[in-house]
C-alpha cells in the first residue's frame, strides 16, 4: 500500500543526515586548514578542557594511564 507520509518522511530523513554529513565534511575541511600546535589555537580549545588535554597527551606520549587534575595556559 502506497503511504505518501511514510514516503515523505524517508526523504526528509536521507535529507537531514546527508545535511548532516556534509556540514561535518565541511567542518572537517576546515579543521584541516588549523595546525593542533598554534598557540592560539591550543589556548581557546584546551582551556579548562580537561579530556581534550588528556587524550592529546595519551596520543602523544602513547600512554593510556595520563590523569588531568589541572590546566594552566600561558
Amino acid at each position: 500500500m502506497y503511504n505518501k507520509n511514510s514516503e515523505r518522511r524517508q526523504y526528509f530523513e536521507y535529507n537531514r543526515a546527508n545535511t548532516i554529513e556534509q556540514t561535518h565534511q565541511q567542518d572537517l575541511e576546515r579543521l584541516k586548514s588549523l595546525r593542533y600546535m598554534d598557540d592560539d589555537f591550543m589556548t581557546v580549545c584546551l582551556a579548562d578542557n580537561f579530556e581534550g588535554v588528556e587524550l592529546i597527551l595519551r596520543i602523544v606520549l602513547g600512554r593510556e594511564d595520563i590523569k588531568i587534575k589541572s590546566v594552566r595556559t600561558q
